[in-house]
């Protein structure tokens, strides 16, 4: 009786167990709602720009003077450290005048009355930055020369005729190369003496160096399939900003470190970088030694664009949708997408609450 009594006890005990059990794993295991990732739609500007590291130079550096082993400086020319504009007469050689000026082409020949071509259009640009008016046509006429004459009184010489000898009759006048420095910007920097009493032009002899910065801009390797000649360019340095585009590729570096570069080897500090001039004009004040950075805009949007995080959007074929929070699927055209970001156009608001589909799903497995 009493082993029968024991044996009913258990038994209750293990149904009453079993049905605790069964409702612990019920409530334990009853669907839950999912909670989706949302995210925001946005009114803004979306940019797509590469981004590069400015280096700045003189804008050119050479020697003004030819060099001429049987010639001697007989007057002390101008010092290294001096700045100096066009009209200056760098140094006097066999007692024979250069004088420094501004022009696009470099005087190959000597120029007289009745020449006619660049050169003499040159010529003729810098007389008139001087305060010589003449007419920049290109043909050496009696107001060139006139010019010309009155460019070597103010400097306190007597120009020389076509047969070699100094004359003092204006329509005999000519200009010797040799006498004439011509350099695309001015006021230039002496760097290396343009000669002592005694001295021989020799090897940068009267050497000098544009007061003009110019600019290249170096591009990563990740970037330069991205970059190429003409792209409009902005240089900053600090507070100044100046537009340009991209000039002539100057260098490409290997992509493999180490890789032989003949050619540009040192140029470039990183594998793969690529180099461009810049076209442009470096603002005046700039330090040369000051690092800038150069922006290439590919895509800007227009203002207040709609712009979806790229991962809110689902693409099935050619269609793509976006959906609201509240379960409500919108059709949407993608114009451009940049680093994870989209401009749309649509039937969306900004504020709107996306779902992020991939968030979602998993969410839901």
């Amino acid at each position: 009786m009493a082993v029968a009594f024991g044996l009913a006890i258990a038994v209750s005990a293990m149904v009453i167990a079993y049905v605790g059990l069964n409702n612990f794993f019920q409530e334990t295991t009853a669907p839950v709602s999912p909670t989706h990732a949302t995210v925001a739609v946005t009114q803004d500007v979306l940019l797509e720009a590469v981004y590069g590291n400015v280096s700045l130079a003189p804008a050119w550096s050479r020697s003004l003077v030819e060099q001429s082993a049987d010639k001697l400086v007989t007057r002390p020319g101008r010092t290294a450290g001096e700045t100096v504009d066009q009209g200056t007469v760098l140094t006097v050689i066999n007692e024979r005048p250069v004088i420094l000026l501004q022009g696009d082409t470099v005087l190959y020949r000597d120029l007289e009355r009745g020449n006619s071509g660049e050169d003499v259009k040159a010529l003729q640009k810098a007389l008139n930055q001087l305060g010589f008016g003449v007419v920049a046509d290109g043909k050496f006429g009696a107001l060139t020369q006139r010019a010309v004459f009155k460019l070597y009184q103010r400097n306190g010489f007597v120009p020389l005729s076509a047969a070699g000898a100094p004359t003092t009759q204006i329509s005999q006048t000519i200009v010797p190369r040799a006498e004439v420095s011509m350099v695309t910007s001015v006021p230039v920097r002496i760097v290396n003496s343009c000669g002592t009493i005694g001295e021989r032009p020799g090897a940068d002899f009267c050497l000098a160096e544009a007061t003009r910065l110019s600019a290249e801009i170096e591009f990563s390797a990740e970037d330069r399939e991205l970059v190429a000649s003409g792209d409009k360019a902005t240089l900053s340095w600090d507070s100044q900003e100046v537009t340009g585009t991209l000039g002539e590729q100057i260098h490409d570096s290997p992509l493999t470190p180490g890789a032989t570069d003949a050619q540009d080897q040192g140029t470039s500090s990183r594998a793969g970088a690529i180099r461009f001039r810049f076209i442009g004009n470096v603002p005046d004040g700039v330090n040369s030694n000051a690092g800038g950075e150069a922006e290439i805009r590919k895509y800007e949007s227009p203002q207040d664009s709609l712009i979806v995080a790229q991962i809110a959007i689902s693409q099935v074929g050619d269609r793509s949708t976006v959906e609201t929070s509240n379960g409500t699927t919108i059709p949407v055209q993608i114009v451009r997408c940049v680093t994870g970001k989209c401009v749309v156009t649509g039937e969306l608001v900004a504020g709107d609450s996306l779902k992020i589909p991939s968030l979602a799903d998993s969410t839901n497995g």
